[in-house]
């Protein structure tokens, strides 16, 4: 035993046994990269139509092995400077041992290198070209092969990127295996040049991690076993070599996922812990049956079991959580339960994680907003500035803070960074199209013959030249100047120092730039993330019945690992006891048969080795044969695996009973899409019902199916979600027992046979993108050598380029199969249904669920599917009544977009305010009083205008009129349209002063406050009762937003000249407020006219007015035919409005083809200005005397302010105040005169605290 402490991994080792039988019964997906496509322009990835089946090497007979490294060693690591991904180099070497026979046991070795090249020395030696694997090595990996000692290295041809890497080497007596390259570089990394199905899918790792015993020299019926055993050739790269700086032996194992039972979690014991330095990754599989005559397939075979049980559901909706709950519920109904619609919506806002929201009032539609608003994702929107005063002074708390105002400078600073996000929009649109063209100039080569609508290739490269006035190389070229400009006005990452990631060197760098400016006192500088764009999830599809690969059911847990220390005794099995005989095993001494070459492999192999021999059943009867015990005990006691009949520890992995392996890997799919337009004519397509879109089954819309094929790795994302939010909330809100119960619900929901993946680049394909990998422009292109700095790719970067966070947006290219051009859709808007879907697994065997072939294909025919669609998917008018399920695709942009919803500052309307920094958005306030059956009106800052009421004129009309405060401060409506113009606009209103009119817009603002819940949390609700709420009439405006210009088309005719979009012109309703979800604090808006003077002539409230008027009108109602603002995405301004709100609650912008949007006034608008504010109601008359400075009366309850009385004056002279006296026990009369008189009683509030 060496030394150097080792670790041993435990590795999964699954075993295929593919006879005649199998292979006649089941098919084999056996596709591979062929990176030499991307010498052509093309796409080393095969389209979903041209993946290959059935290839002879990966569905041969014999025993395909295949073994799945650890989770730490497939698990990159961003840097958080250079956002590169980096991946640890994994195991190079490969001991696969077999073992046969029955009472004498035979082992057959190889030692696979997978890094080893397949060259001219491989193909002379007779090693089979198709059991390696393909890989994109670099330039670094050809040089070091060529000055390798190894001739299997050094005869690789030169300049030649992609090879054939993975070798077998027979282990044997006459043949001896030695280690030839054993300093030689490592390369390998389990993600290989970006294929995330590297370490799986065993055609893309032949050789690699996986292995194909055909059992040629094993002609008749046998039990196998089989162990594998792996190692870094060079102990100076395995993983645990070295440690990353700053990072502990027991920090370096939490990252890798593994546990030593040497460490205790005690720092300072741990730190005494001998680290190991060597790994090796040992995995088996027991008792393998091997009958080459057998007329069946092998079992017992999990894929028959999923083709018999009827278990096997498949659900699609707009996230995970949806689909999910759409499965549960037919699952739940099939098991013979009977949920609730009410239900399975809790099931959905669990996974959601808005539960809590769903037990308050308005909850069922604040989930629907914010499941609704799950099925978008996210992108940056770019930034705002904003500087935020000096912190207050903590040791006077009585003392206010000084008035801050921001510095000059800031709005010219957000000027600057708002021009450069719309730049940077515009130029990585560019970006694209010239990549675009660079690749399409090099395909049309290519393509024989050229497509009959490509251009002419000497155009296209006219347009690639970036000295040409006017070509589309040129244009990029002048964008990249224009932002590069405006970059260097904002503040950017400081670049001069060294920092821990990004996000430190920003920080650094606003500083730098605010020092520059003069910012001092305190005083911060700071980026206020823009809202979002957001676009579309792909659809999600949740499957039923199927087990995920078995290392993903209790993802998080460390694995547990054995340290070979030479100190003490072994861990590993190094004898098993039956009937009270300990039973040993050693590598040439009988009954184990003998390893030949092991003194080359490492030394703990042959101690490996042994202990397999005492864990697999399959060697019992030579085990009983050597001890002369009875074979039936032997294998009993080494079946069951007791940890007491060993000595030493068993391993965490390779214990169970061999069965068939198949856990499904990919799913591929082939969907029909039909399109909806959004609008035939004048006649809509899609009605609005004020949370989203319905077709509307009109007539004349038969659209021509258009196929999107795909494919999507599955994964346990259902449970996974599931367990997530079940620690979540027993953690939260669980008992003690409940707690004490987690691990083992845990437990049990990793045997849960959900699987979950969305229909990855559904959308991309509308819009006729690719996102598979591409090949990409140089600076080592001899034509073009400037379009890869120009495209933006990070590795391209030159001194006058943009600079590094503004790079690397290009991450697809035209899809164009087959070199022809593909349908465009500007919108995803219509229906689809699933025409074929199969799974297959990382051998490639294939499970038909969904096929066109109704005669010997999958279990279901496509047209009666029974494809369980989520309720916000469900058709109610089918294109295609022929199919049985049919999912409906409400309009979303393929492109990221936004509802830019904002507040505008009252003085000027033109400048978006987002901070209190920002001037005020509030325009002036009105108060409704009850009692008066008025309205108080007030300036922005909560001074009285007066008071708007109905009074009878000389006719006997009831009219509304304005009566200046009894401060006589503001004695004429000139002075109140200069103190508070949108104020005066609103009294001006020949609809308010309508009686009918006035008393419809009271009666709305009543019935509206009254389902705004911050009501419920006032601490004066008794002053709520009798004034209401204060409300503020704030501008606004409403605009659809794209993250650059529309998208184009990527067809070969438009690819000098793109056609103009026509979506742009389309006319989307948008919902504002939510009455329902009581968390909204619209009352109404007006809108805006085209000379942009607001249209006070009508008011479209929240709750609906009575009839018998037609000054307001209710926004909606919810249903197709409802009264919202419509907006384009082509707009040139945006659609101004201007609400009534409680500044207290946000106010919400529904538009179905974003998520909701939501703005709400800064408490620092608000609260100074109800801190000024004064309410008047008219009172008497009272008994009062002329000349008393007091008023004897009974104080109201309401006690967050000040009461006083005021006596009418004459004519517009101020009224005069009187203080409340409480009235005292004894009766008194005054010495003058008493008098009855009619006043107002008024109360200077107190600004509101939260409770």
């Amino acid at each position: 035993m060496t030394t150097r402490p080792t670790l041993v991994v435990p590795v999964g080792l699954d075993a295929l046994v593919v006879n005649t039988a199998l292979r006649g019964r089941d098919g084999f997906r056996t596709w591979q990269h062929n990176y030499q496509a991307l010498n052509d322009h093309m796409s080393p990835e095969p389209d979903e139509g041209d993946r290959e089946s059935n290839a002879k090497v990966h569905n041969h007979t014999g025993v395909h092995l295949h073994w799945t490294l650890p989770r730490g060693l497939r698990h990159g690591v961003q840097d958080p400077r250079t956002g590169e991904i980096s991946y640890p180099l994994v195991p190079n070497r490969w001991l696969v041992v077999r073992f046969s026979g029955t009472t004498t046991r035979r082992a057959t070795a190889w030692v696979v290198e997978s890094d080893c090249p397949y060259s001219g020395t491989a193909y002379r030696d007779g090693h089979p070209y198709d059991r390696s694997s393909t890989y994109l090595v670099s330039d670094a990996t050809l040089q070091a092969w060529r000055s390798s000692a190894d001739p299997y290295r050094n005869t690789m041809a030169s300049g030649t990127h992609q090879v054939l890497i993975g070798l077998a080497f027979p282990l044997t007596g006459t043949t001896p295996w030695t280690e030839r390259a054993a300093r030689d570089p490592l390369y390998v990394t389990a993600m290989a040049t970006g294929d995330p199905y590297f370490t799986t899918y065993t055609p893309h790792n032949s050789n690699v991690f996986s292995f194909l015993d055909d059992l040629s020299d094993v002609t008749t019926a046998d039990t196998l076993g089989y162990q594998v055993v792996g190692w870094y050739s060079d102990p100076g790269a395995d993983v645990l070599a070295t440690l990353p700086s700053g990072t502990s032996y027991a920090g370096r194992l939490a990252d890798l996922g593994w546990q030593d039972p040497r460490l205790s979690g005690d720092p300072d014991k741990d730190a005494a812990v001998a680290p190991a330095t060597r790994s090796l990754y040992s995995g088996t599989v027991l008792t393998v049956a091997w009958d080459p005559d057998a007329t069946s397939a092998p079992a017992p075979d999990p894929l028959d079991t999923i083709q018999d049980n009827g278990r096997l559901n498949i659900a699609v909706g707009d996230t995970t959580e949806d689909a999910f709950t759409a499965l549960a519920g037919r699952t739940l109904h099939a098991g013979g339960a009977s949920p609730s619609a009410s239900d399975l919506q809790l099931l959905r806002a669990f996974l959601h994680n808005v539960l809590d929201v769903a037990d308050e009032k308005g909850g069922d539609a604040r989930v629907r907003r914010h499941i609704n608003d799950a099925s978008f994702g996210a992108s940056a929107g770019g930034h705002h500035w904003t500087v935020t005063p000096p912190p207050a002074d903590t040791a006077d708390p009585a003392s206010a803070p000084a008035p801050f105002t921001p510095p000059a400078w800031l709005a010219t600073l957000n000027d600057d960074q708002r021009r450069l996000d719309e730049q940077l929009g515009e130029l990585y649109v560019h970006q694209w199209r010239l990549n675009a063209l660079w690749l399409k100039y090099g395909l049309t080569d290519a393509l024989s013959p050229r497509p009959g609508d490509a251009p002419d290739p000497e155009r296209m490269r006219q347009e690639l030249d970036q000295d040409r006035e006017g070509s589309l190389a040129h244009t990029v070229r002048t964008l990249t100047v224009q932002v590069r400009d405006l970059a260097a006005k904002v503040p950017q990452p400081d670049l001069t120092g060294s920092y821990a990631g990004d996000d430190d060197a920003f920080l650094a760098g606003i500083g730098a730039f605010a020092a520059a400016k003069g910012l001092t006192g305190g005083a911060t500088l700071k980026a206020v993330p823009r809202r979002p764009y957001w676009q579309s999830n792909n659809p999600v599809v949740s499957l039923s019945g199927l087990l995920p690969p078995a290392d993903t059911a209790v993802a998080g847990r460390p694995t547990l690992v054995r340290p070979l220390t030479g100190d003490g005794p072994s861990p590993l099995v190094g004898a098993v006891t039956v009937a009270g005989t300990a039973i040993t095993a050693t590598p040439g001494n009988r009954p184990m048969p003998a390893v030949p070459g092991l003194s080359a492999l490492p030394p703990e192999i042959p101690a490996l080795l042994a202990e397999y021999f005492l864990l697999d059943p399959g060697n019992a009867p030579a085990l009983a044969a050597a001890g002369g015990l009875p074979v039936d005990d032997v294998r009993a006691t080494i079946t069951a695996h007791r940890p007491a009949d060993y000595t030493g520890t068993l391993p965490a992995l390779g214990l169970d009973p061999w069965t068939q392996p198949w856990e499904p890997l990919i799913m591929e799919w082939k969907v029909a899409y039909r399109h909806i337009p959004y609008a035939v004519g004048t006649q809509r397509c899609w009605a609005f019902d004020g949370t989203g879109h319905r077709y509307t089954g009109a007539a004349g819309v038969t659209p021509d199916p258009v196929t999107v094929t795909g494919m999507s790795g599955l994964g346990p994302h259902p449970r996974s979600l599931f367990a997530a939010r079940l620690t979540e909330f027993v953690s939260h809100h669980g008992t003690e027992e409940q707690r004490g119960r987690l691990d083992a619900w845990l437990t049990s929901i990793g045997d849960w046979a959900f699987l979950a993946q969305e229909l990855t680049g559904f959308n991309e394909r509308l819009a006729a993108r690719d996102t598979r990998a591409f090949r990409r422009p140089t600076t080592g292109d001899p034509d073009h050598p400037h379009i890869a700095g120009l495209a933006g790719y990070p590795d391209a970067a030159t001194g006058d380029g943009l600079p590094a966070r503004y790079r690397g947006r290009v991450t697809s290219v035209p899809y164009l199969p087959g070199g022809t051009s593909a349908p465009f859709h500007e919108m995803r808007q219509g229906q689809i249904h699933v025409e074929e879907l199969f799974l297959y697994d990382k051998f490639g065997r294939v499970l038909d669920v969904v096929s066109p072939d109704t005669e010997g294909g999958g279990l279901h025919d496509y047209r009666n599917f029974p494809l369980v669609v989520d309720t916000p998917l469900t058709a109610v008018t089918s294109l295609t009544p022929t199919i049985a399920a049919v999912a409906e695709l409400p309009p979303r942009p393929l492109q990221p977009a936004r509802l830019d919803f904002d507040l505008l500052d009252a003085r000027t309307g033109t400048r978006v305010v987002r901070t209190a920094a920002d001037p005020s958005p509030i325009g002036g306030w009105l108060l409704p009083n009850h009692l008066d059956h008025s309205l108080l009106l007030y300036d922005p800052a909560g001074r009285l205008l007066g008071t708007y009421r109905l009074l009878t004129g000389s006719q006997g009309r009831r009219t509304g009129q304005w009566e200046p405060p009894p401060d006589g401060t503001v004695t004429t409506l000139d002075q109140v349209a200069g103190l508070a113009p949108l104020v005066a606009g609103l009294i001006g209103s020949p609809g308010l002063a309508a009686e009918a009119g006035f008393t419809a817009f009271l009666d709305v603002i009543d019935s509206t406050l009254w389902t705004t819940e911050p009501l419920g949390q006032r601490a004066d609700q008794n002053l709520s009762l009798l004034v209401g709420r204060p409300l503020a009439l704030v501008p606004a405006q409403l605009r659809l937003a794209l993250q650059g210009p529309p998208l184009g088309d990527t067809g070969w005719a438009a690819t000098l000249g793109p056609p103009p979009p026509a979506f742009t012109a389309d006319r989307f309703p948008v919902r504002l407020g939510d009455q329902a979800a009581r968390d909204d604090g619209l009352i109404g808006y007006f809108t805006a006219g085209d000379a942009a003077a607001y249209r006070y002539d009508r008011f479209h409230s929240v709750t609906a007015p009575d009839d018998g008027q037609d000054h307001v009108r209710q926004i909606g109602p919810l249903g197709p035919a409802g009264d919202y603002p419509e907006l384009t995405f082509g707009d040139l301004a945006p659609t101004r409005l201007l609400l009534l709100v409680d500044p207290r609650a946000a106010v919400h912008a529904t538009s179905g083809i974003t998520p909701t949007a939501a703005v709400t006034v800064p408490p620092g608008h608000v609260d100074d200005a109800l801190r000024h504010m004064q309410a008047l109601f008219r009172f008497g008359p009272v008994l009062t005397t002329e000349h008393a400075a007091t008023l004897v009366f009974p104080r109201p309850a309401e006690r967050r302010g000040t009461w006083s009385w005021l006596r009418p004056a004459p004519g517009q002279a101020p009224w005069t105040p009187y203080e409340l006296t409480p009235a005292l026990p004894d009766a008194r009369f005054p010495d003058s005169p008493a008098t009855l008189e009619d006043g107002m009683l008024r109360l200077l509030t107190e600004p509101e605290q939260d409770h």
